[in-house]
């Protein structure tokens, strides 16, 4: 009877720690795939931001007549520039989340 109490007071303990992790993984799962989606968008906004600074970089954009062109390259840049560090922002939030995830795990 004994054998048998502790049988299944393991059993139980096995299936409570695996309840444990599932309900961590489903808790870490919409945080990682945020984080991968964040990362391919900063990777793609990142290449935009190399091009536009590439042709802010010609010397011909500063005369008169790119005057125009130059100011909406500049608009586009500040616009991109607030979007990326809105994205990271975000990105260490969720990062910081994950953390906070594993941290709770191991205690």
């Amino acid at each position: 009877p004994e054998r048998s109490a502790d049988k299944a007071a393991r059993k139980a303990d096995r299936a409570q720690a695996a309840a444990e992790r599932q309900a961590q993984l489903a808790a870490r799962r919409p945080l990682l795939k945020e984080a991968d989606t964040l990362e391919r968008k900063l990777a793609g906004w990142q290449a935009e931001k190399d091009g536009l600074d590439a042709r802010l970089a010609d010397p011909a954009l500063y005369a008169d007549s790119g005057k125009a062109l130059l100011a909406d390259l500049l608009k586009q840049q500040a616009e991109l520039a607030a979007g990326m560090e809105a994205a990271e922002l975000r990105w260490l939030e969720v990062h910081e989340a994950l953390d906070a995830l594993d941290a709770g795990v191991s205690d």
